[in-house]
Formats: structure tokens, C-alpha cells, sequence
């Protein structure tokens, strides 16, 4: 697991993101896995929910981030994101 983020309005929800390159969503109180997307292409990296909790963003090692609904529908990529 490389990054987890808990969901701003329901703190039983979190999001995990690791080099398996899957985004999990998890109901923490119970420890169980709920869902996963294979969101990237190489390991995620970062993982952040928007403060209304209705989208989040993951960022790759494979030089994306990727918008996201709170359904796992993909919303927008942003393609080889380098940085300096």
C-alpha cells in the first residue's frame, strides 16, 4: 500500500492505492475490501478524495492522474504529468 485517504464525510470509507496498481474502496470499521478498480498502467503512487467526496484523483508512476467518481467511473486523464 502506497496511499490511503478517508472519505471527508463518511469516516468509515477509505481509498488505498499501492503498486499493484489497483485503487481500493475499503469500509474500514469492518476491514473489508468493498470494491477495487485497475485504475493505472504501474504502481499508484498517490490517492486524494475531493472535499465534497463525490470524486477523487490517483496519481502513477506510469506519468497520470486520473479524476475518478465516487462510483469508479473514470472522469478525465491527464497524461505524462513530469515534473522538473
Amino acid at each position: 500500500m502506497q496511499a490511503i485517504a478517508f472519505h471527508p464525510h463518511q469516516p468509515e470509507l477509505l481509498i488505498s492505492a499501492g503498486r499493484d496498481r489497483l485503487i481500493k474502496l475499503w469500509d474500514w470499521p469492518k476491514q473489508k475490501e468493498v470494491g477495487s478498480i485497475a485504475a493505472h498502467t504501474q504502481g499508484v503512487n498517490a490517492i486524494a478524495f475531493s472535499p465534497t467526496g463525490q470524486q477523487f484523483a490517483s496519481g502513477s508512476a506510469d506519468k497520470t492522474v486520473k479524476l475518478w467518481s465516487i462510483e469508479g467511473e473514470l472522469i478525465a486523464t491527464f497524461a505524462r504529468i513530469a515534473w522538473p
